[in-house]
Parts: C-alpha cells; structure tokens; sequence
C-alpha cells in the first residue's frame, strides 16, 4: 500500500478528530479559520475514501470495574497450522480480550491483552486457557504478566496517529481564486 497523502487541512482536521471525536465541525471551523461547510466536506472525503473508519470512546478503566490488566502469551509452537487458527478465533471473541497479536518471527506465539475486575476472575480465565488441548495438540501459556490499568502508560493510540499523520505526504491544492 502506498502512502496516503494528505492536505496541509485534512491533517490538521485528522488530528482534532484523534483528540476528541466528538468535535463539531463548526468547532474544527473555528479552530482551523475555515467554513464548517469545507469541514464538513473534508471529514466526509476522508470517511469515503476509507480513511476515517468510524469514530470511539475512550472509557475510564477503573470507574467501570478493570483492574487488572494482563499480556498472556501461549506457545503455539507444538500447534499443527489448522489447530492454531481455531485457538486463535476462539481467543479473539473471548469479551476479556482487548487486543490480540501473533508473532510473526522467533516462537511461533500468541500474545494478547486481556483485562479483569479482581484476581479471581483472572485466575478462572487462566485455568480455562491451561485446560486449552486438542489430542495431539498442546498449546500451552508460557508467560502471564499481570499489570494494574495505572501502570499502563500509554493506553491509545493517539500519539502513534499523529507522527503518523505528520509523516504523510503533503498534497497542494491548486485553488482557482475567482
């Protein structure tokens, strides 16, 4: 895929979205000394092109019962190819899991970040992912790395998507002053 490149106001547009997406267009408006129609019309350029895939909320962890975050790694190494596709469909729908990563180099692992109310829970969902067998087929957790949520130093990817945005290309308008 070739690098996407952007206007000087659609980065700038991109990234008052990524702080806060609930900012009107009016708001970008002011803040960009542009009409909210030219907003508007940016905003819905980028959603069509596929670039703006939808916009999120952002929850405080603590204030709805998270606890304790937890990076599970599983050895997939023993795993023939059909059975680590299974496990790892069956471990991305599990609702615990927020973010799920497979190694591409090194041992053949999953990584994932799950999350829970207290150390109960977390124990329960570790034994049932130990219980996790096919007859020939171990899958076995090598590594579970507890962590409290106000230990996570970064938990969005907002910085990520602004050096991101600022490393696109700029595209210059010829603009027809009449």
């Amino acid at each position: 895929m070739n690098q996407i490149w952007l206007t000087k106001n659609e980065k700038r547009i991109l990234k008052l979205l990524i702080e806060n997406s609930r900012i009107s267009d009016t708001d970008i408006a002011k803040e960009l000394d542009i009409t909210s129609q030219a907003v508007g019309r940016i905003r819905k350029e980028l959603e069509e092109v596929g670039l703006i895939r939808g916009y999120t909320l952002e929850l405080d962890q603590k204030m709805i019962g998270l606890n304790i975050l937890v990076i599970i790694a599983i050895d997939i190494g023993s795993c023939d190819n059909k059975y680590a596709e299974i496990l790892e469909n069956k471990i991305k729908k599990y609702p615990e899991v927020f973010t799920f990563l497979k190694t591409i180099s090194g041992k053949r692992e999953f990584r994932y970040l799950a999350g829970f109310r207290n150390m109960e829970e977390l124990e329960k969902f570790v034994d049932r992912e130990r219980e996790i067998k096919d007859a020939n087929n171990d899958c076995l957790i090598t590594e579970v790395v507890v962590l409290s949520p106000k230990e996570v130093l970064k938990n969005s990817m907002k910085d990520n998507y602004n050096q991101l945005i600022d490393s696109c290309g700029t595209k210059h308008l010829d603009v027809d002053i009449n």
